[in-house]
């Protein structure tokens, strides 16, 4: 039977979780390309990122079921903050477009998803007045049935909210396929949605090469 060295399993003086290494954050402009913008798309493509890692670790594995739903609350709060991510990264844009110094105390506070997206469809009908209503009318509908679940970010980080409720008690079973389906639809558009705005506006925001 082969040993197991038990020091290497427990924690050690001198351990530390971040130490300078191989992995850039790519904040701070480290090669002068990132606006304050770009910050919040790297964020947002990092959760999608571990969105896709997560549920192609389940298609792969060979657990059971039950192991299998844990993965739930990882991938449904990643899913949600990078959509709320996304919809203030292009807040964001919209307001350098209109020349709008913008308060992050005061309007990118809290985390609701439905608020954002209803300040945004101005703009957004305003830069393709023929754009696609059925589609905009999908992810309204869709980020108003996730905040049912999930109103304010809390409900796929804790199991009970402040006052010892149930979290999802409206949620008892869940279909990962479709909920990753709807969730690449929704923030593929919501990224396109942020290059277009970018690409037909005046702003002086520039995307990363």
């Amino acid at each position: 039977m082969k040993k197991v060295n038990i020091k290497n399993k427990l924690p050690c003086k001198g351990d530390q979780f971040f130490k300078l290494g191989q992995i850039q954050t790519l904040i701070g402009k480290p090669l002068g390309i990132l606006s304050d913008t770009d910050s919040w798309g790297i964020y947002a493509m990092g959760y999608e990122f571990a969105v896709d890692v997560l549920v192609n670790r389940i298609r792969r594995s060979r657990r059971s079921r039950a192991e299998q739903n844990f993965y739930l609350y990882p991938i449904a709060f990643c899913a949600r903050h990078n959509l709320e991510l996304v919809l203030k990264q292009i807040y964001l844009i919209v307001a350098d477009a209109e020349h709008r110094t913008v308060d992050l105390k005061e309007e990118v506070r809290g985390h609701k998803l439905t608020p954002f997206w209803n300040k945004l469809l101005p703009a957004i009908r305003k830069a393709w007045p023929n754009g696609p209503e059925e589609q905009l009318q999908a992810v309204t509908d869709c980020l108003e049935q996730f905040e049912k679940h999930d109103a304010s970010s809390f409900s796929f980080r804790y199991p009970q909210s402040l006052d010892g409720k149930p979290s999802t008690p409206s949620l008892p079973s869940f279909d990962l396929s479709n909920f990753y389906r709807t969730f690449k639809k929704i923030s593929g558009l919501l990224s396109g949605i942020s290059d277009g705005l970018v690409a037909t506006s005046s702003c002086t925001y520039k995307k990363m090469i």
